[in-house]
């Protein structure tokens, strides 16, 4: 087991003793931990570990993409800190551990299994290059074990228990966390009866929620509402718009009848801390919680993923079928590893480049592949 996933299941462990003996310095400790790990050396894709030497967490900002340590394992861990975290009313808010977990699940965690649910990554980078070798867990490609099999039955059991992370309750409050479907019980301080989530979210952005059953007077309902969709509102069932409160979810009596969330997927481009020295300069394109990338396999033969400058003032396209592309200008080919300062500019030429999923990629092979794409 690597220093950053070791580290991170101390904090979860810290925290359930912080809960369960009410010490304000252990809980003011993994609120400062918190901030740590997710405001200074967290990737995009929720991964942890920025070196392979230990398996370790970098220095604050350190986090090159294309040497990520980032193992599954970490993302697994963090999980589980920030559940604890949102139950230990952490100072970062209930709303900002959710949105962790949602980050870690859609992106790092998925992108460590294939399609066949047989093939796993140990190491999750956000940049492969053309002529990067295979290491023991540094694979280039998923493979079906590893001599430390961490990941794959860690995996499994996550998924299991994913169910135990989607909602809580709270002073008379059903908070829904996670935006997935779901069948849940509502608990006798609640009332009777269920509450049924329907959603392919993130695939869309429509939420809706059925409530059966004899709620108790009183009872209110939560959903978290994510920051890249700040103004949209829960309707209840006579009608009423519910804005998003300054905690991140919008409340709603809890009564019989249907709820409709409306997420705005628009997909936005994305730029690092200044001070994240590997990717100055770069901008990542995110759809709701999905982080995106681009594949040597989608690009023109003549064309080298790391050669492209993506032309932000274009924008982000969308196709009929959903999917995202961008528009890139392709560097011109140079002589020498080292030039005059404006001796070289772009060749002029532009390409439509498809993204894809970060969660998806490598699955058609693995030639290239970046997150993070310069600017023209």
């Amino acid at each position: 087991m690597g220093h950053a996933v070791r580290q991170l299941y101390l904090n979860a462990g810290a925290t359930d003793v912080a809960l369960e003996t009410g010490d304000p310095g252990l809980r003011a400790a993994m609120d400062a931990q918190w901030a740590s790990v997710h405001d200074r050396k967290m990737y995009l894709t929720g991964a942890y570990g920025s070196r392979q030497a230990g398996e370790a967490f970098g220095d604050d900002h350190e986090l090159p993409p294309d040497v990520a340590y980032a193992e599954t394992c970490a993302t697994i861990a963090d999980l589980h800190w920030a559940w604890r975290m949102l139950l230990a009313d952490g100072g970062a808010g209930a709303a900002a551990y959710a949105a962790a977990i949602e980050r870690d699940t859609h992106n790092a965690l998925a992108a460590a299994v294939d399609g066949t649910v047989t093939r796993f990554f140990y190491a999750n980078p956000l940049q492969l290059r053309p002529d990067r070798l295979s290491g023991e867990s540094t694979t280039r490609d998923r493979v079906p074990w590893f001599v430390c099999a961490c990941c794959p039955p860690n995996i499994a059991r996550t998924v299991a228990q994913y169910g135990a992370y989607l909602a809580s309750t709270r002073d008379a409050t059903l908070h829904l966390h996670q935006l997935a479907a779901a069948e849940l019980a509502l608990p006798a301080e609640l009332g009777s009866g269920g509450v049924r989530v329907a959603t392919d979210y993130p695939r869309s952005g429509r939420i809706e929620v059925e409530v059966s059953g004899a709620p108790a007077a009183g009872a209110e309902l939560a959903v978290r509402v994510p920051d890249w969709s700040s103004a949209a509102e829960l309707v209840a069932p006579d009608g009423r718009r519910h804005a998003r409160g300054a905690d991140g979810y919008a409340r709603a009596p809890l009564t019989p009848g249907s709820y409709a969330l409306d997420l705005d997927l628009t997909p936005r481009f994305t730029r690092a801390h200044h001070r994240v020295d590997a990717v100055r300069g770069c901008v990542a394109v995110e759809r709701g919680p999905l982080v995106y990338c681009v594949e040597q396999v989608d690009l023109p033969a003549d064309v080298a993923v790391d050669d492209l400058r993506v032309l932000v003032d274009r924008g982000i396209g969308v196709d009929a079928a959903g999917g995202l592309h961008v528009t890139c200008v392709v560097a011109a080919a140079e002589d020498g590893l080292y030039r005059p300062e404006g001796s070289v500019a772009g060749s002029g030429r532009e390409v439509d480049v498809p993204l894809l999923p970060f969660a998806e990629w490598g699955r058609r092979g693995s030639p290239a592949m970046r997150v993070w794409l310069p600017t023209a």
